[in-house]
C-alpha cells in the first residue's frame, strides 16, 4: 500500500512539473529511469526462433511449438514498440526545443501570406488554357482542404489525447510491478527450456516497452504544454486557414473566368448560327434553327450548372457551419452537461436545425432530375454519334431534300455541310454542358445527403439531452409581480392589436381567401343542422335487424368528421394568414404557429364530443355503454369550455418575445389545463363509475383486468407530473411530453374508432353468412319428408357448419384486436423515442453478440518517429484474436422478435378464420378444400414467421444451416413417428385421400372425419365420441372411404321364408318393395337372389343402393318394416328355426313317466 501511495505522488509530482515548466525536460519516473537498461536484444531472440527451427523445436509438442512461436512473435513486437516509443520521446523533446523557431516562421509565413499579391486569370487566355487552369486550383484547393482537415481532427483530439497520456501514466506503475512479478515466477516443473527461454524473452521485452511509456508520455505531454504557451497550434491554424482561403478565392475567380468566357463562346455560337440560317436555303435554314437550339440549350444548362454550383457552395458552408456548431454542442455538454445555460444552447440549436426528412427530400428530387439529366445526355450523345460520318448524313439529306433550281448543287451541299458540321460542334458542347451538369448534381446530391445525414446526428444529440435540463426557474411568488407587464399586456388588449391589423391587411391584400374562407364557413354552419339530422337517420338504419351493409357506418364517420371541421377550420385559416401574410411580424408568426397547434387540439377534441354523441358512431354503431358515453361526452364539454379558452391564452402568450416576459403567467395556464386533464381523467377512471367498468365486467379475470387498477393510475397521474415538472422549472419538457401525450390521445381514438368499423364490418359478415346458412337448412329440411330420426352425419354436418361460422368470427375477432393493439403499442414506441433517449438507446443497447466473424489481427508498423503523437501500445499477454466484425443483438432487435412471435402465433391461430370468412366463403369450393387452403396458410403463416423471428435475432440460414442438418439428422431418427406424421398430414391436405366430412372405416371404427391436425385425424363416430387417428395411417394403413369419389352406397338386406312359399313370388314382393321406396335409386335398380336352402328356411338377399349415406339407417329400417308387413298381407311365412330330436335309450322312470304323459294327452 505505501508503494502504490508512493507512485502516486511521485507520478503527481512529475506531471505537475511537466505542465509548469514547458520550457525544460519533464522528470522521468524514477522507476523507469533507473532499469531501462537493455534486459534483451533482438538478438536473443532471433537465436531462440533458430533452437524452434533447430532439433530442439522438433522435440516439442504441436501444442508447445504454437505457444513458443507465438511469444517470439509477441517479443519482437513488444522490442519494436518499445524502440519506436524511446524515437518518438526523442523526436518530441527535438521538436519541442525547435518550437520558437517553428513559431517565428509560422508567423512569418502568415505575414508573407497577408502582403502576398493574388493571383488572377488571365483575361486573354483561351477557354481551354482557363479550364486546365481551373482544374489544376480545383487540385490544389483539394490539397490543402484535406490537410486543413487532418489538422484539424488532431487540433480536436489533442484533449482526449492528453486523457490517454495521462491515464497511461498512472496505470504505468502496476503494469510495471505485474511484469516484474512475472518476470520472478519460476518456471513450471517439467517445462522444456525453450519455452521457458521463449516466455522470460517475451516477458523481458514487454518489460522494456513498459519501462518506455513515462518517457514518451512526459515528452508528449510537455511538448503540448510548450505548444500551448508559445502559441503555435493557433499560428499554425490561421496559416491553414488563410491558404485555404486563398486557395478558394482562387478557384471561384477561375470558375467565374470559365463560365465567362463558356458565355461568350456560347453567344458567339448563337450568332453564327442566327447569321448562317439568314443566308441558307430553305430547306437547310431548318437545319440552323435546330443547330440555334442546340445552343440557347446549352446556354440554358450552363446556367443551371452555375446555380447548381451557388448552392453546392451554401451547402459547403452549411456543412461546415454544422459542423463547428456540432463541436461547440459536444464540448459545452462536456464542459457544463445539465446546465441551464446548455439548455438554452440546445433549444435554440434545435429551432436553427434543418428539418432532416425536409432534406431527404429534396435529394430525391434532385435523384429524379439526376436520372432525367442522365437520360438527356445519353440522347444527345447518341445524335452525335450518328454525325461521326456526316457525309453520310449529307448525302442521306440532299436525297431527300434535292437542291432548289436557284442554287447550284455545289453551293447547295456546301451549305448542308456546314450545317451539319456547325450540329456536331454545337452537339459536343452541349454533351459537355450535360456532364457538367450531371457532376454538379451529383456532387450538390451528395453534399445534400451528407447535410442531411449531419442534421439528424445533431438533431439525435439535442433531443437525448435538452428534455432533461431544466429550462426555466420553479415557479414563486415572486413569479406573480415578475409577469405583471404580462397581465397589463393582456388587460390592455395589446395582443389583440397586431393580429388585427396583419389580418386587416391581408384581407385587403387578398380579398378572395376571406370570401372563400367566408363561403365555406357559412356553409358548414348551414349544413350542420342536416348533418345531425343525417347521423339520426343512419343510427336508425344500423338498428335494424335487416341491416347488412357496413355503408351507413362509413358515412356516419364522414359526418362526423365533417361536423368536426367548423370550428378547427377556422382557428386554421387565420394561424395560416398570420404566418403567411407579407404584412406578418415576429409575434404573428409565432401566433400563427401556436394556433396551429390549438387547431389540431380543438379537432382532436371536437370529434371526440361528436362521436360520443346521441345517435353518434359510439351509441348506435359501436354500442358503447350508456353510462360510458354520457360521462364522457360531459367531460368533453367540460374540456371545450374550460380548457380551450386557456390553451388560447397560452398560444398568446408564447408567441412573445423571449425578453418579453409572461413565462409565469403562462406557466401557470398550462397547469391549470393539466390539473383539469387530471381531474377528468379521475373521474373517467374511477373503478367503479369509470368509462371502463363494462368493459372490464366483459373481461373478468383477464390480465388485462387484473392490471387494470396499475394502468388507471398510471394514466391518471400522467398530469399531476407534467405539472409538477411545469412548476419545478421543467417547462419546455412538459411542453414537448404533453405534445406527445396529445399525440398518444389522437392513436389511441384512431385505433378505437377503426377498430370498432372492422368489428362492425365483422359482426355484419357473420350475421350475413348466418341468415345464408340458415336459410339453406331451411331449404334442404324442406325437400325431404320429416321425421324424428335423422341421421348421425347430418346431425354433425349441421352442428360442425354452426361451430366453423362461430369460431371463424370468434378467430377474426381475437386477431383485430390483437393486430391493433401491436400496431398502437408500435405508433406509441415511434411517437415516443425521439423524446425518451432510453427508448432509442434500446436499438443500440446489446443483449448478446449475435454473430462474430474473427477476422486475423493485422499488425500495422507505428508511424516513424515524427512530432505526431503515438499511440501507447497496451500490454501483450493477450495471444487470441479480437472479433473486430461483430453484428450485435440488441434490446430493439428481441422486442421486434417478441413482438413478430407474438403477431405470428395470433395469425397462425385467427388468419384462418378471417380467409374463410371474409375469401373462401365466396368462392365455389368444396368444403374440404377450404379447409385444406385454411391448413395450409396456417403453416406458410408459421414458416414466414420463423423466418422473419430467426433474421431479428441474427440467425441466418448461412450461419445456422449446419445447426439445421444436424437437427434434422438427429431428429429424423429421435422423433421419426412425428415427422412421419407431420409429413402425411401435408399429404392429405394435398392429395385429399380423407377430407373433411367424409365417412371413413378405419380400425372396424367408422365415423366422419371433423378435423386434420399437424400430426393427427380427428374421427368422430355415431356415438359422437372423437377417435383420434395419427396422420401416417391414413397413408400407410388399409382404409375404407365411403365418400372419396361417389357417395353411392349399397345395402343389404337378408330374409329367410318358409319352404312352403313361392320363391318366383317372394323375389317379386321384395323387388316391389324396394322399387317402392323413395331413397333407393333406380339407377342401379335393386336386384333379390334366392341365396340358399336354410336350416329352417329360404334365404333370400335384397341388394338396393342409396344416394349417400345421410337416411341409410333410417332407410334400412323402413324396408325392414314394409318386408315384414307385406310378407303378414301375402302370407309368407318367416319361420322360426326348428329341430327334430331321436330319444334311444332312457332311464326306466324317464320312460314311464313319458309313455304316462303321453297316454293322459291321447
Amino acid at each position: 500500500m505505501s508503494r502504490l501511495v508512493a507512485s502516486q505522488v511521485l507520478l503527481t509530482a512529475t506531471l505537475w512539473t511537466a505542465s509548469a515548466t514547458p520550457q525544460s525536460e519533464p522528470p522521468l519516473t524514477t522507476a523507469a529511469s533507473a532499469e531501462t537498461q537493455p534486459l534483451i536484444a533482438t538478438a536473443d531472440v532471433e537465436a531462440i526462433k533458430a533452437r524452434l527451427d533447430g532439433t530442439e523445436g522438433a522435440a516439442l509438442t504441436d501444442e508447445q511449438k504454437t505457444k513458443v512461436s507465438g511469444l517470439i512473435q509477441q517479443a519482437l513486437e513488444d522490442l519494436s514498440s518499445a524502440e519506436k516509443l524511446k524515437g518518438s520521446a526523442e523526436v518530441f523533446r527535438a521538436d519541442k526545443q525547435n518550437l520558437p523557431k517553428t513559431r517565428d516562421e509560422l508567423a512569418a509565413q502568415i505575414v508573407s501570406l497577408t502582403g502576398e499579391s493574388e493571383s488572377n486569370p488571365d483575361p486573354e487566355s483561351s477557354l481551354a488554357t482557363l479550364e486546365t487552369e481551373l482544374l489544376e486550383k480545383k487540385q490544389l484547393l483539394t490539397e490543402v482542404q484535406a490537410e486543413f482537415d487532418k489538422k484539424t481532427s488532431e487540433w480536436q483530439a489533442r484533449p482526449a489525447r492528453r486523457e490517454t497520456l495521462r491515464s497511461n501514466l498512472f496505470a504505468q506503475p502496476e503494469q510495471l510491478s505485474t511484469v516484474k512479478t512475472q518476470l520472478q515466477t519460476p518456471a513450471p516443473a517439467g517445462e522444456p527450456p525453450l519455452l521457458s527461454d521463449a516466455a522470460r524473452a517475451a516477458t523481458q521485452a514487454r518489460l522494456l516497452r513498459v519501462q518506455q511509456i513515462p518517457e514518451a508520455c512526459n515528452a508528449e505531454l510537455s511538448y503540448y504544454d510548450a505548444q500551448d504557451t508559445l502559441d503555435t497550434p493557433r499560428l499554425r491554424r490561421e496559416l491553414y486557414e488563410k491558404r485555404l482561403s486563398r486557395r478558394k478565392r482562387e478557384v471561384a475567380a477561375w470558375d467565374a473566368a470559365v463560365q465567362s468566357k463558356r458565355q461568350d463562346a456560347i453567344g458567339r455560337r448563337i450568332d453564327a448560327a442566327q447569321e448562317a440560317s439568314q443566308q441558307a436555303p430553305a430547306d437547310v435554314r431548318e437545319l440552323f434553327w435546330a443547330n440555334l437550339s442546340l445552343a440557347q440549350d446549352e446556354r440554358k444548362i450552363r446556367n443551371d450548372t452555375s446555380s447548381v454550383l451557388d448552392e453546392q457552395k451554401r451547402m459547403d458552408g452549411d456543412v461546415v457551419d454544422l459542423t463547428k456548431r456540432f463541436q461547440q454542442l459536444k464540448e459545452r455538454d462536456r464542459k457544463a452537461a445539465g446546465s441551464a445555460a446548455l439548455g438554452i444552447r440546445l433549444r435554440q440549436e434545435r429551432e436553427k436545425l434543418a428539418n432532416p426528412e425536409t432534406l431527404r427530400r429534396a435529394v430525391e428530387a434532385r435523384l429524379n432530375e439526376l436520372e432525367d439529366v442522365r437520360l438527356a445526355t445519353l440522347d444527345k450523345t447518341e445524335d452525335l454519334e450518328e454525325l461521326t460520318h456526316i457525309e453520310d448524313v449529307v448525302d442521306d439529306f440532299i436525297a431527300e431534300h434535292p437542291a432548289p433550281l436557284s442554287v447550284s448543287d455545289q453551293s447547295y451541299r456546301e451549305s448542308v455541310e456546314n450545317a451539319y458540321q456547325q450540329r456536331k460542334e454545337f452537339l459536343a458542347e452541349l454533351v459537355k454542358a450535360y456532364e457538367n451538369y450531371t457532376d454538379a448534381l451529383n456532387d450538390l446530391e451528395q453534399k445534400q445527403e451528407e447535410l442531411a445525414a449531419l442534421s439528424e446526428q445533431v438533431l439525435n444529440f439535442v433531443d437525448e439531452r435538452v428534455l432533461w435540463i431544466r429550462s426555466h426557474r420553479p415557479i414563486s411568488l415572486t413569479g406573480v409581480f415578475s409577469d405583471q407587464t404580462a397581465l397589463a399586456w393582456l388587460g390592455q388588449g395589446e395582443w389583440l392589436e397586431e393580429p388585427l391589423r396583419v389580418l386587416r391587411a391581408d384581407a385587403w391584400s387578398r380579398p378572395e381567401l376571406y370570401v372563400m374562407f367566408i363561403l365555406a364557413v357559412a356553409l358548414l354552419q348551414l349544413r350542420r343542422r342536416r348533418q345531425r339530422h343525417r347521423l339520426d337517420e343512419l343510427a336508425e338504419r344500423v338498428c335494424a335487424r335487416s341491416n347488412l351493409d357496413i355503408a351507413p357506418t362509413l358515412q356516419a364517420l364522414a359526418v362526423t368528421m365533417i361536423l368536426s371541421l367548423l370550428w378547427p377550420g377556422i382557428v386554421a385559416f387565420f394561424a395560416y394568414r398570420l404566418l403567411e401574410s407579407p404584412e406578418a411580424t415576429q409575434f404573428t408568426r409565432n401566433l400563427g404557429r401556436n394556433l396551429y397547434d390549438l387547431a389540431a387540439v380543438v379537432a382532436f377534441i371536437e370529434f371526440t364530443r361528436h362521436l360520443v354523441r346521441v345517435d353518434g358512431l359510439a351509441d348506435a354503431h359501436f354500442d358503447w355503454s350508456e353510462r360510458s358515453r354520457r360521462k364522457l361526452l360531459t367531460w368533453v364539454r367540460w374540456l371545450c369550455v374550460c380548457g380551450i379558452p386557456v390553451l388560447l391564452l397560452i398560444a398568446v402568450l408564447r408567441a412573445r418575445e423571449s425578453d418579453a416576459g409572461g413565462d409565469f403567467l403562462e406557466r401557470i395556464a398550462f397547469v391549470a389545463v393539466l390539473l383539469l386533464l387530471a381531474w377528468a381523467l379521475r373521474d373517467l377512471m374511477h373503478p367503479r363509475t369509470g368509462v371502463f367498468v363494462e368493459w372490464s365486467s366483459r373481461r373478468a379475470g383477464s390480465w388485462t383486468d387484473r392490471l387494470r387498477p396499475l394502468w388507471s393510475r398510471a394514466i391518471q397521474f400522467v398530469p399531476i407530473i407534467l405539472a409538477g415538472l411545469t412548476l419545478y422549472g421543467h417547462y419546455y419538457t412538459a411542453q414537448q411530453l404533453a405534445g406527445k401525450l396529445v399525440l398518444t390521445l389522437v392513436l389511441v381514438l384512431a385505433t378505437v374508432v377503426t377498430r370498432g368499423i372492422l368489428s362492425r364490418w365483422l359482426m355484419l359478415r357473420h350475421r350475413r353468412l348466418a341468415i345464408d346458412q340458415a336459410k339453406a337448412r331451411r331449404a334442404a329440411l324442406a325437400e325431404t319428408v320429416t321425421s324424428s330420426e335423422e341421421s348421425v352425419a347430418r346431425v354433425l354436418e349441421g352442428v360442425e357448419q354452426k361451430a366453423d361460422l362461430s369460431a371463424s368470427s370468434e378467430q377474426s375477432r381475437r386477431l383485430i384486436n390483437t393486430s391493433f393493439l401491436v400496431v398502437l403499442a408500435a405508433a406509441i414506441w415511434f411517437v415516443w423515442a425521439d423524446v425518451l433517449p432510453a427508448l432509442n438507446r434500446i436499438n443500440t443497447a446489446p443483449v448478446w453478440p449475435a454473430a462474430e466473424k474473427l477476422l486475423p489481427v493485422v499488425k500495422s508498423e507505428q508511424p516513424a518517429a515524427t512530432g505526431t503523437p503515438l499511440p501507447m501500445a497496451q500490454p501483450a499477454d493477450t495471444s487470441f484474436e479480437v472479433p473486430t466484425d461483430v453484428s450485435l443483438l440488441t434490446w430493439g432487435d428481441l422486442i421486434q422478435a417478441i413482438v413478430a412471435l407474438i403477431l405470428t402465433v395470433t395469425a397462425a391461430r385467427n388468419v384462418p378464420g378471417l380467409l374463410e370468412l371474409v375469401v373462401l366463403e365466396k368462392l365455389p369450393l368444396d368444403a374440404s378444400v377450404r379447409y385444406a387452403v385454411q391448413a395450409f396458410a396456417r403453416y406458410a403463416i408459421v414458416l414466414l414467421g420463423m423466418v422473419l423471428v430467426s433474421n431479428l435475432l441474427g440467425l441466418e440460414w448461412s450461419k445456422v444451416q449446419w445447426l439445421a442438418a444436424a437437427l434434422t439428422f438427429g431428429l429424423a431418427f429421435g422423433l421419426q413417428e412425428i415427422f412421419a406424421n407431420f409429413v402425411s398430414g401435408l399429404i392429405i391436405l394435398s392429395e385429399q385421400p380423407v377430407r373433411v366430412g367424409d365417412v371413413v372405416t378405419i380400425d372396424e371404427v367408422s365415423g366422419v372425419v371433423s378435423r386434420v391436425r399437424m400430426r393427427s385425424t380427428t374421427i368422430t363416430d355415431w356415438d359422437r365420441k372423437e377417435y383420434i387417428v395419427p396422420n401416417k395411417e391414413f397413408i400407410t394403413g388399409k382404409l375404407l372411404n365411403w365418400t372419396l369419389t361417389d357417395s353411392m352406397t349399397r345395402i343389404v338386406i337378408t330374409v329367410g321364408v318358409s319352404y312352403s312359399a313361392d320363391p318366383e313370388h317372394v323375389s317379386r314382393v321384395l323387388l316391389e318393395i324396394a322399387n317402392g321406396h323413395d331413397n333407393v335409386l333406380e339407377d342401379p335398380p335393386p336386384t333379390v337372389t334366392f341365396d340358399a336352402f336354410g336350416d329352417s328356411a329360404l334365404n333370400f338377399t335384397l341388394r338396393a343402393y342409396l344416394p349417400n349415406l345421410e337416411r341409410r339407417l333410417l332407410t334400412i329400417h323402413e324396408l325392414h318394416t314394409r318386408i315384414c308387413q307385406r310378407f303378414r298381407a301375402e302370407e309368407i311365412e318367416i319361420p322360426f328355426p326348428q329341430r327334430d330330436l331321436n330319444l334311444r335309450t332312457l332311464p326306466g322312470a324317464v320312460s314311464k313317466a313319458l309313455r304316462e304323459w303321453g297316454q293322459e294327452a291321447a
